[in-house]
């Protein structure tokens, strides 16, 4: 009963940090977009994109030997897509395995936390790796930032990879929860292809915001850069804790981005705060269709059983 309680205030904690924020900033307006095809073509990008995520996720499970189905992720991933504006990344990470949990046992959450976090760490290695290149291209950047992520990046593909690091994080969960947890390490193909598709996500959102861009009234230079360098600057928010839903930490990255290309601060600015409405506005849609999607599903369940 308590880790429903727990859910439940996580989920209306969520909703009310997203509000605020939305009422509290002055500046998140559509008036400098253009409703036109290109727009319509990046809303196709994002909502491509937010249908991929889940892919990733069923992904991870499955090779941890967790019984997982797309439906399942899809639907945890949504229904708590806004526990990430709740400050540090502890209640995101529980409200999706309280989702994903399909017996009412805390080894099962416990467990299926550790394997969100994971997920979540490899799909930040990949949308890093989307971007790197790009990155490390561009002489306006900080050096420590292309370092700091290149080296992050090493560090997570071999912790990811280590037999080792598995086998004492299981004793550790075995000890402290009194049972036998055994987790298996990610072979080096599982970890590439987990990367892969993530990449198709984080390409697909970075195709997006390229069209989002060229709908505006704003004409910027090398907005193309925009595919790999949005899922760079995402990833970096992601990796800040402290900013509930990497608010500011994004924006300000990416604005330092869009000036390394050539354009003006304003712009940079505006189009970084631009940015960040667009994608809530893509959090909706996935909030509210797998709402959707789960009530149709239980009620399904309840006529056959």
């Amino acid at each position: 009963m308590y880790k429903k309680k727990i859910y439940t205030l996580i989920y209306y904690c969520s909703i009310a940090f997203l509000i605020v924020y939305l009422t509290t900033s002055e500046k998140m307006s559509f008036h400098h977009i253009n409703f036109n095809y290109n727009l319509a073509i990046s809303i196709f990008f994002l909502t491509a994109g937010f249908f991929t995520y889940p892919l990733v996720l069923d992904l991870v499970l499955r090779y941890q030997g967790i019984t997982s189905n797309y439906l399942s992720c899809f639907t945890a991933l949504g229904k708590t897509v806004f526990s990430k504006y709740i400050p540090g990344k502890a209640a995101m990470v529980y409200a999706i395995a309280y989702n994903l949990n399909k017996n009412e046992n805390s080894t099962g959450i416990a467990r299926l936390s550790y394997n969100v976090l994971v997920f979540q760490v490899l799909i930040i290695i990949s949308g890093l790796l989307t971007g790197l290149f790009s990155v490390i291209r561009m002489g306006n950047i900080p050096v420590a930032w292309k370092v700091g992520s290149a080296v992050m990046i090493i560090i997570s593909l071999y912790i990811s990879t280590s037999e080792i690091f598995f086998s004492k994080i299981s004793i550790y969960l075995s000890k402290r929860l009194g049972k036998d947890i055994k987790l298996t390490h990610f072979k080096k193909k599982n970890v590439l292809l987990i990367i892969l598709l993530s990449a198709i996500f984080w390409i697909l959102w970075g195709t997006g915001m390229y069209f989002l861009v060229l709908s505006s009234e704003y004409n910027v230079a090398g907005s193309h850069s925009l595919i790999f360098l949005f899922p760079f600057s995402v990833c970096v928010g992601i990796v800040a804790i402290i900013a509930p839903g990497g608010i500011g930490i994004r924006e300000g990255v990416l604005a330092m981005i869009i000036v390394s290309l050539g354009n003006p601060v304003k712009t940079a600015a505006e189009i970084s705060v631009l940015s960040r409405l667009w994608f809530v506005t893509g959090e909706i849609v996935l909030f509210l269709i797998s709402h959707i999607v789960s009530y149709k599903t239980n009620r399904i369940t309840l006529r056959n059983g």
